[in-house]
C-alpha cells in the first residue's frame, strides 16, 4: 500500500480504545489514517474492519478542522444521511471524533468514537475523547520520531561502512536533533 501511512501503534492504541470505550460507554471506538482514497483502521474496538473508501468516511470530515467533530444523529444531518454506513450496514447514528495530528502539524486521521442509536456527548465523554485523542497522537508523533531515528542510525552505519566521515557527522548531528525532539 503505497502512500499508506505505516505506523505500528495497533497494541498501544487498542488499550487506549478500550479503555475510553469502556469509560464512555460506546458501541465502538477506532483510531483511523485518512488517506487519499480510502481511510485505513490502525486500531479498533467493537468492530472489524481494516479500512473503507474515504467517500464513506466520516473522520475524513474530522480532519478538516481542529475542534471534535459531534453528530447525535446521522441521520439528520445532511452531510452525512445519504452515507454508506449511515444508509446501510452498520446503520451509524451517532459518530464523535478528533483529529490526529503529527509532530508537523498535520491531521492525519481521527479517534472517534461510533454508535447505532442517535446520543448526545457529556461533556465528561468528550473529554475523554479528547484525552485520548491526545494521547495517540503522542503515540504517533513517538512511533514517526523513532522510526526516523533507526533509519539515521541505519545510514549512519552504512557511511561508516563506507568510510565518509563528513556523511557520518551530518547523519549524526541530524540524529542528535530527532531525539533531542521526542524530549
Amino acid at each position: 500500500m503505497s502512500g499508506v501511512l505505516q505506523l505500528d501503534i495497533g497494541k498501544q492504541a487498542q488499550g487506549i480504545l478500550r479503555d475510553l470505550a469502556r469509560d464512555v460507554d460506546v458501541a465502538v471506538c477506532a483510531v483511523t489514517i485518512v488517506g487519499r482514497y480510502y481511510q485505513h483502521f490502525k486500531a479498533v474496538v467493537g468492530m472489524e474492519m481494516a479500512f473503507t473508501p474515504r467517500e464513506y468516511s466520516l473522520c475524513a470530515h474530522t480532519i478538516l478542522q481542529d475542534e471534535p467533530l459531534v453528530i447525535a444523529d446521522a441521520t439528520r444531518d445532511g452531510r452525512f444521511s445519504d452515507s454508506h454506513f449511515v444508509a446501510g450496514p452498520p446503520y451509524i447514528r451517532f459518530y464523535a471524533g478528533v483529529p490526529l495530528v503529527n509532530a508537523h502539524g498535520y491531521r492525519l486521521g481521527a479517534v472517534c468514537l461510533l454508535d447505532q442509536v442517535p446520543r448526545t456527548l457529556p461533556p465528561d465523554s468528550l473529554a475523554r475523547l479528547v484525552a485520548a485523542g491526545a494521547a495517540v497522537g503522542q503515540l504517533i508523533r513517538h512511533t514517526q520520531q523513532a522510526s526516523t531515528a533507526d533509519g539515521l542510525r541505519r545510514a549512519i552505519a552504512d557511511q561508516m561502512a563506507l568510510g565518509d566521515r563528513t556523511r557520518v557527522q551530518l547523519l549524526r548531528d541530524q540524529l542528535h536533533r530527532t531525539l533531542s525532539e521526542r524530549g
